[in-house]
């Protein structure tokens, strides 16, 4: 069983951009959970297999592409909850 995953804040972006990666699956990572290790992590190994499609690098793309998906879901299940209890406060009323 996964521990729980923290969802990062889209305030903790800083001074960093969606431009400044390189690939469309990383742009579109970052705008769901934010600026975070998986993140960066998925660009990198996305814009490597991209130049060199060795057994190494897809098995990182992979291992990457796995925990991004992991933080996506995360996210989702955080924003799920969160407009299930708006629900139940706003409905009712």
């Amino acid at each position: 069983m996964h521990d729980s995953v923290a969802v990062p804040s889209h305030d903790t972006v800083g001074t960093f951009t969606e431009d400044e990666l390189q690939t469309k699956l990383a742009m579109n990572v970052f705008k769901v959970v934010g600026i975070c290790e998986q993140v960066t992590t998925l660009d990198a190994c996305c814009s490597k297999l991209r130049r060199c499609s060795s057994v190494d690098n897809v098995r990182a793309y992979e291992t990457a592409l796995t925990n991004a998906q992991t933080k996506v879901l995360a996210a989702h299940n955080q924003l799920k909850k969160e407009l299930d209890e708006w629900e139940v406060n706003h409905i009712q009323e």
